[in-house]
């Protein structure tokens, strides 16, 4: 079994690409967000995918930025 637990498909030129990859080879990936919308993009690129899911979090150098 191979994990990834930090990747940022929605910054690849072709994400879709991406996903067809890891799902023919068999991993498991975490596709980290950080806003939002990046989160529901990304979440309807993987719909069908059953070994990628997509987080949503803040970045440690950017969370002072998200404080209401």
């Amino acid at each position: 079994m191979k994990f990834d637990m930090h990747c940022h498909l929605d910054l690849y030129k072709d994400p879709k690409d991406i996903i067809y990859q890891c799902d023919k080879k068999g991993l498991y990936v975490l596709s980290v967000t950080t806003t939002p919308n990046a989160y529901i993009g990304s979440n309807r690129l993987v719909s069908g995918c059953k070994r990628i899911k997509t987080a949503l979090g803040l970045h440690p150098e950017l969370a002072h930025l998200r404080h209401e």
